[in-house]
């Protein structure tokens, strides 16, 4: 299961009161801030919750595991998340904190 845009706009509707409509709005406000911030090549950070970091992959040679065919894969920008550790507690809570 997945939290969607719309289960998210949901979600601050009931627990803010806020009308549908404008919780859509700041839904999707908030989703592409994030996006902009990243497609500016800079990492956004949220307390409590994790880093959304840019990564920048070198170009490479990859194999197709087919026909063991030498393929160039190209330089490309992903998106790597690294969690806080307070997510982390609350997600796994029989484990020590550090």
């Amino acid at each position: 299961m997945s939290l969607t845009r719309q289960e998210l706009a949901e979600a601050m509707q009931e627990t803010f009161g806020v009308p549908g409509r404008e919780a859509e709005r700041w839904t999707t406000f908030l989703i592409d801030q994030m996006a902009d911030t990243l497609k500016a090549g800079e990492n956004v950070s949220i307390s409590g919750f994790g880093v959304f970091e840019v990564v920048r992959r070198k170009p490479r040679i990859g194999r197709n595991p087919r026909t063991k065919e030498a393929v160039p894969i190209p330089e490309r920008t992903v998106i790597s998340f690294r969690s806080s550790e307070k997510l982390k507690r609350r997600l796994n809570p029989h484990l020590k904190p550090r």
